[in-house]
């Protein structure tokens, strides 16, 4: 039987499309273009384009893309609806548009620019971060106060229009141009510690600067701040500065550090009779008599400096903290006055005679170590000493220490001592230092039960039977002694030990 040609076409036709449709059931063709063209072109609709979030108007753009963004822009998504405590990006959006101060320190934030739309802001925080692009702030020029210390910031370009700002924070970044702050006039207080700048001359009009903080940096000009005379607070300290003439001005400081320079003249400081606080330390310094005016004076730190004669001290009876040590001192007679000290280092000097302190009953914390002092009588009344530290002198009697009951912390190693029975009564003291002496027996230290830290290296000890009892005690350094037996330290729980 003949079948109809258009039978058997149809027939042909119906046996292809089934084999068809079994052949790639069964086996499945290599390529599959179609469905590529599709997957890539549904993975691109997911992607954020570079330019595409510029085009986000508010944080809620940002928050409902946030599994298509960078990963460093995605954790700043979740830190911010973190801070506005809901996962609801519209709730989200309408917290963080309406608030106006927002800390985000300590958080590992990198990409800011989820920050960009969030234009009411007059206070943010983004320090101890790692930052490096600070754009996105340039729209946020309601801001009053920003912090973006302890971040890795060196373009700071992005700050120019922020001109509303009074409080700005930079330290410890990696900037040397500070061009883009000169017009930002409004500034009250700045800190830009720590960095990379050399070139101080964009804040010579910031005259409403009350606070400025730059030490650790390259500065050797300071000619610049000679305008800024509504400073207050001001911090040199660690750059290359010789002249100090253009501070001469600057009447009404109160706080000012230029240690750690190169300073050798200070006779610009003679007029600023306001300064409180003064810290010259590390410095070439040889004649401080221009600081004799300086009566308002409570904190005077000058150590590590060329000084031997401090008769221009004597009218500073404001200081309640004083440091010269490590000069060339021997006469301390214009202390005799400072009845207001309470915290004084002599340390690493040439002092002999320390009569003139007896009448500063009023110290906590006195040092004197590495001077060649033999006679401590008149210490006898500085019954308020919490702290003193005599290593490294000529002391063989410390019988004068012994009223000194308020004491937590004593030094007097490297000495002459033989008897200690003065420190009997002493039962606050925390930390006792005694190596170094010619010590045999240590039957008084028994009664000092609060003692944390005990030093009795290299005497001439053979009982320590009197330590059981200081069950308190932590560190022990017991070297170079006559002792055998060390049975009773194992009960102690003593942490370091050294014999």
């Amino acid at each position: 039987m003949r079948l109809h040609p258009r039978i058997l076409k149809f027939a042909i036709l119906l046996l292809c499309s089934f084999l068809l449709v079994v052949t790639s059931t069964l086996f499945p063709p290599i390529f599959h273009f179609s469905p590529t063209r599709v997957q890539a072109q549904t993975v691109e609709n997911l992607v954020v384009k570079p330019n595409q979030s510029d085009n986000f108007s508010n944080f809620a753009d940002w928050c409902s893309h946030k599994d298509a963004l960078s990963q460093q822009q995605r954790h700043t998504v979740e830190v911010l609806l973190t801070e506005a405590q809901t996962s609801d990006c519209n709730q989200a959006n309408e917290i963080l548009s309406n608030i106006t101060k927002l800390g985000l320190y300590n958080n590992q934030i990198s990409d800011i620019t989820p920050l960009s739309n969030l234009t009411n802001l007059s206070g943010l925080r983004l320090d101890n971060n790692q930052i490096s692009d600070i754009t996105p702030l340039s729209k946020l020029t309601n801001l009053i106060a920003l912090k973006l210390d302890n971040n890795q910031i060196s373009d700071i370009s992005p700050l120019a229009k922020l001109t509303n700002l009074m409080l700005l924070e930079l330290y410890n970044n990696q900037i040397s141009n500070i061009t883009p702050l000169a017009n930002l006039t409004n500034l009250n207080m700045m800190l830009l510690e720590n960095n990379q700048i050399s070139d101080i001359t964009p804040l010579s009009n910031l005259t409403n600067l009350n606070t400025l903080g730059l030490y650790d940096n390259q500065i050797s000009d300071i000619t610049p701040l000679s305008n800024l005379t509504n400073l207050s607070f001001l911090r040199l300290g660690n750059n290359q500065i010789s002249d100090i003439k253009p501070l001469s001005n600057l009447t009404n400081l109160n706080t000012l550090g230029l240690y750690n320079n190169q300073i050798s003249d200070i006779t610009p400081l003679s007029k600023l009779t306001n300064l409180g606080s003064l810290g010259l330390y590390n410095n070439q310094i040889s004649d401080i008599t221009p600081l004799s005016n300086l009566t308002n004076l409570t904190w005077l730190l000058v150590y590590n400096t060329q000084i031997s004669d401090i008769t221009a001290l004597s009218n500073l009876t404001n200081l309640s903290l004083l440091g010269i040590d490590n000069n060339q001192i021997s006469d301390i007679t214009p202390l005799s006055n400072l009845t207001n000290l309470t915290r004084l280092r002599l340390e690493n000097n040439q002092i002999s005679d320390i009569t003139p302190l007896s009448k500063l009953t009023n110290l906590t914390e006195l040092w004197l170590d590495n001077n060649p002092i033999s006679d401590i009588t008149s210490l006898s009344k500085l019954t308020n000493l919490t702290k003193l530290m005599l290593n490294n002198n000529q002391i063989s009697n410390i019988t004068d220490i012994s009223n000194f009951t308020d004491l937590i912390w004593l030094e007097l190693s490297n000495n002459q001592i033989r008897d200690i029975k003065p420190l009997s009564n002493l039962t606050n003291l925390t930390y006792l230092s005694l190596d170094n002496n010619q010590i045999s027996d240590i039957t008084p230290i028994s009664n000092l039960t609060n003692l944390a830290v005990l030093w009795l290296s290299n005497n001439q000890i053979s009982d320590i039977t009197p330590l059981a009892k200081l069950t308190n005690l932590t560190g022990l350094w017991l070297g170079n002694n006559q002792i055998s037996d060390i049975t009773l330290l194992s009960k102690m729980g003593i942490i370091y030990f050294d014999w």
